[in-house]
């Protein structure tokens, strides 16, 4: 696999089509630890040395002999689980060069994070710093101020991508200006492009002011809901172990529907029989019929007809009859209500 990160970028696609081909291929041919043999690569693909010396320059590879190398960004292509990983032979015959390797890359890192930032970055984020707003203060100004005029250009804002709020500090930072209530206006992006760098002449900081204060005093009249709150609302104080046991014994305690759900099942085989001749087998076989099918579950809140999506008497009981005829009366149920 490959990285589109590297794939992608500028030095790469920069590099001839050779080159490309041949990273292409000794990516495709190399093992677990990136590790490859190049010289039968090249003659695979019938590249040219000086191929093999682009990808060194731009630190796609690293070649330690005339027969080795490694791909610098192996493990950003490629990720291999363990339980698949197979060690490479060369870990151990090039133990040294590959310190090295490790030990320059780190050192690459950390001069790319040790950079110092620009002045302009530092001055910002220090007013930002200094100054007595909250965090949420951009997100909830703009907010209030989608669909206001600009006071410069005239134009609805958040009309289209261009004219979306933005806050522009009237005194720029670059200039002394502060991050406070007193130094911010409200205006729309395209505004606050051609406007960088210079004191604003028209602002509105006054209604900049006016709106924060009423988001304030909104903000402090919502009382923050923790989750106790809630879970106190609705009634679940106790949680855990307690309340599941409480549930069970509220269950035990309910008075049980099955014997209701059963006299109801019994009235209703009785309606769907009326009118054909039964003769005393069958009316044993019809009391073995009603025990099976009004056999409680588990948790004995149904009965078993209460289960079958679709139900007609007449013939569950012709298929009950012919099962019996078919297998005999091995049936074991017994009921006492008929």
């Amino acid at each position: 696999m490959f990285s589109k990160t590297i794939t992608n970028s500028s030095k790469f696609l920069m590099m001839p089509p050779s080159a490309q081909n041949l990273y292409f291929h000794l990516g495709m041919n190399a093992d677990d630890d990136g590790f490859c043999e190049h010289f039968t690569i090249m003659r695979m693909t019938e590249s040219k040395p000086d191929d093999l010396k682009i990808l060194q320059a731009k630190g796609f590879i690293k070649i330690f002999d005339d027969k080795v190398l490694i791909i610098t960004q192996w493990k950003e292509n490629n990720y291999i689980r363990s339980d698949r990983y197979t060690p490479s032979k060369y870990l151990k015959i090039y133990k040294e060069e590959l310190k090295q390797l490790s030990s320059g890359q780190e050192k690459a890192d950390k001069e790319k994070t040790n950079k110092e930032k620009p002045k302009w970055l530092k001055s910002r984020e220090k007013a930002r710093k200094d100054g007595d707003l909250p965090f949420s203060f951009d997100y909830k100004i703009k907010k209030s101020f989608w669909g206001r005029r600009c006071i410069i250009c005239g134009e609805v804002m958040g009309s289209n991508s261009i004219n979306k709020p933005s806050i522009q500090h009237n005194i720029p930072f670059s200039k002394g200006g502060k991050h406070t209530i007193d130094n911010i206006s409200v205006i729309c992006e395209s505004c606050n492009e051609k406007n960088k760098g210079r004191v604003l002449d028209k602002t509105n900081s006054d209604e900049v002011k006016r709106v924060w204060d009423e988001i304030k005093k909104k903000d402090d009249g919502i009382q923050s809901v923790t989750r106790m709150d809630t879970q106190v609302r609705l009634g679940k104080v106790r949680l855990g172990k307690v309340r599941v046991r409480e549930r069970i014994e509220k269950k035990s305690n309910s008075p049980s529907l099955l014997p209701q759900k059963t006299k109801k099942f019994i009235i209703k085989v009785k309606k769907d029989l009326e009118g054909i001749s039964i003769s005393r087998n069958q009316i044993e076989e019809i009391k073995k019929f009603v025990a099976y099918w009004t056999e409680p579950n588990k948790s004995q809140t149904k009965i078993r007809w209460e289960l079958e999506k679709t139900w007609d008497t007449k013939r569950r009981f012709a298929s009950w009859m012919r099962n019996c005829e078919k297998f005999g009366n091995k049936n074991k149920y017994k009921i006492e209500m008929l």
